[in-house]
């Protein structure tokens, strides 16, 4: 079983007994307040846990309910859309991107990996209680295509977008636009350079989300993926795979 459908299995299992244990409080209240009430009111708490299991019942089954479809994104099929606000606080959507090569990018702010990826290197850590060791392991995506590739296929360049969406803000909240403003800024990630540093407007958090943390993943002009090194356990290399396949598009 590979680590995906590990991941998958244990989110599912983790659904299942969350909804076990609100069901069992929800059940010892009902049991309690039926022996003060009266028979009106007693009617009244059954339906009212009856509509709160169908609830629990429905999120365990169907999870984050924000999430695009598909999600994760499909290989060599269109990547779903969805509403973001940069790091101007300008409201945009994924798709309003197409017709350039999309770099993109899911962040988690207490990553070491998501800061060094977003040049923590050169700019240190984006808050000290995040990250007190910089990851000197990771790269910016700028810093791997220069050193796999030709010179011809180097960034800034019009033709290619770097999308860096947070999913995860600080202690684990959503992604707001205050941490996309805040993002850009500390590491000097400019719209002018094609770098846009995005929130999703609907909270994305989930075990979906989560795997695509750290690494990239490649969407060509028609908002096809292509290459997906993103995650714990990227299904590409990211320089033996992604940076040429980037490359020759680029070139095109």
């Amino acid at each position: 079983m590979n680590s995906e459908k590990i991941q998958k299995y244990i989110g599912y299992v983790i659904k299942t007994l969350f909804t076990m244990l609100a069901l069992l409080m929800v059940l010892s209240v009902v049991h309690i307040e039926t022996n003060k009430k009266s028979p009106e009111e007693i009617a009244k708490i059954l339906e009212d846990t009856k509509e709160l299991r169908r609830a629990l019942v429905k999120k365990a089954r169907y999870g984050n309910e924000n999430l695009p479809k598909p999600w994760p994104a499909k290989m060599n099929s269109p990547y779903p859309d969805m509403a973001m606000f940069d790091q101007e606080g300008k409201e945009f959507t994924l798709s309003s991107l197409k017709g350039r090569i999309i770099v993109i990018e899911f962040i988690d702010i207490s990553s070491p990996k998501s800061q060094a990826q977003s040049g923590a290197g050169l700019f240190g850590p984006y808050y000290a209680s995040a990250s007190s060791d910089i990851d000197k392991y990771t790269q910016t995506f700028s810093q791997v295509l220069r050193k796999n590739s030709a010179s011809s296929a180097m960034l800034p360049n019009d033709n290619v977008v770097e999308l860096k969406i947070i999913v995860y803000g600080e202690n684990g909240d959503a992604g707001s636009r205050d941490d996309a403003q805040n993002w850009a800024k500390h590491f000097d990630l400019k719209k002018s350079d094609n770098v846009i540093v995005a929130v999703p407007k609907k909270d994305i958090r989930g075990n979906e989300s989560a795997s695509l943390i750290a690494g990239f993943q490649l969407i060509d002009k028609n908002m096809l993926l292509r290459v997906d090194s993103s995650g714990p356990s990227p299904k590409h290399s990211l320089a033996m795979t992604f940076v040429p396949l980037m490359s020759k598009l680029m070139n095109r």
